[in-house]
């Protein structure tokens, strides 16, 4: 039985619906993984280039008491 329960707040998938759940599931992981993979390539390359990422010190060594 394919069922959503409106009071209860969840989808409860059966058949069809469950294999399309899987699908869509394994999609987003393997694009999260890719993301991931870019994002760590774009801070090594950076990091190369001598750039470094972040926010900037508040406070300094020249400011500091």
């Amino acid at each position: 039985m394919n069922s959503f329960r409106r009071n209860e707040g969840f989808y409860d998938p059966s058949g069809h619906g469950a294999a399309l759940f899987v699908f869509f599931a394994g999609m987003a992981e393997s694009e999260r993984e890719y993301i991931r993979e870019k994002s760590l390539e774009g801070q090594a390359s950076a990091r190369e280039r001598g750039r470094h990422g972040g926010r900037p010190e508040a406070v300094g060594d020249d400011m500091a008491a």
